[in-house]
């Protein structure tokens, strides 16, 4: 409903060929079981969860994670605060036009234009800020594979 009521078109990229790159040599594939293998294979690697080893840092890169005694804690304090109707316009017109809407569909021209309702976008983001989460949905992209 979101989409036809605000035109969103959805794009697609269709993969129809692919580069396959192994020891020996290269060639460009159009077989679709080959051509799901290796997208597969791809984020497979990419996405996979690391190991890190601190340990095996170099001494500059161990400085940069050591806690920081310069920050005071008096900078924190307002952080919890519930968010103003100054605060929450001013980063609302901020926001830039023309952008991807994300999972949810909500673009930000949207929620520019929302007027009277910005008391409950307001009350979601100090639910937020209390309870020290955000909705799923926010961490979250989708990938879609579409292998024909």
């Amino acid at each position: 409903m979101i989409n036809s009521l605000t035109n969103l078109k959805k794009e697609m990229i269709i993969l129809d060929r692919i580069l396959v790159k192994d020891k020996k040599d290269s060639h460009t594939s159009i077989e679709s079981k080959e051509i799901f293998a290796e997208i597969r294979k791809y984020y497979k690697n990419t996405f996979k969860t690391r190991e890190f080893n601190f340990d095996l840092l170099s001494e500059d890169w161990k400085k940069e994670y050591q806690p920081n005694i310069g920050v005071k804690e008096e900078w924190f304090k307002e952080l919890m605060e519930p968010v103003t109707e100054e605060e929450l316009n001013t980063t609302l017109k901020d926001l830039s036009n023309g952008k991807a809407s994300g999972v949810s569909n909500i673009k930000y021209e949207m929620l520019k234009k929302m007027g009277w309702n910005k008391k409950s976008i307001k009350e979601v983001f100090f639910f937020c800020l209390d309870k020290g989460t955000s909705l799923p949905l926010w961490k979250t992209s989708t990938i879609f594979l579409n292998v024909i």
